[in-house]
């Protein structure tokens, strides 16, 4: 129910509201505001690339091998799921009409947004495609 109620007001551009109503709409005492505008902080990082999405995928899953365990993998959507670092990590790749591709890296640890790792993941799929 948290998530369902949060979600809308970050897109509505109510940050304040979503982080100070968290403690309203759970209860008062049942998560600290602090934790849940850490729950709530963005956790991906974003590029595109002029590379196809089958070339990109293959750099990404590399990078994901080379820094921890790659738990999973599906070519076809474009989606890995890796252990790195101790964090949850998620990559989609998915292909743009220009013939290039979209990469969305995002990195939870213990719940908490990474997104320093998602970045950090991002610019070394970033390096083995140039």
């Amino acid at each position: 129910v948290l998530l369902i109620v949060a979600e809308p007001l970050k897109a509505a551009g109510i940050k304040g509201a979503g982080v100070y109503g968290i403690a309203m709409f759970t209860g008062v005492g049942a998560i600290p505001v602090a934790v849940g505008a850490t729950l709530f902080k963005k956790d991906t990082s974003e590029a595109e690339f002029k590379a196809t999405q089958e070339a990109v995928f293959a750099a990404a899953l590399r990078i994901a091998g080379k820094n921890g365990r790659v738990i999973s993998q599906d070519r076809q959507k474009g989606l890995i799921r890796a252990k790195i670092s101790g964090a949850d990590i998620s990559i989609d790749i998915s292909g743009m009409p220009s013939g290039g591709s979209r990469v969305t890296v995002s990195a939870r640890k213990y719940f908490i947004p990474k997104p320093e790792l998602a970045s950090g993941l991002l610019y070394e799929i970033k390096r083995e495609i140039e």
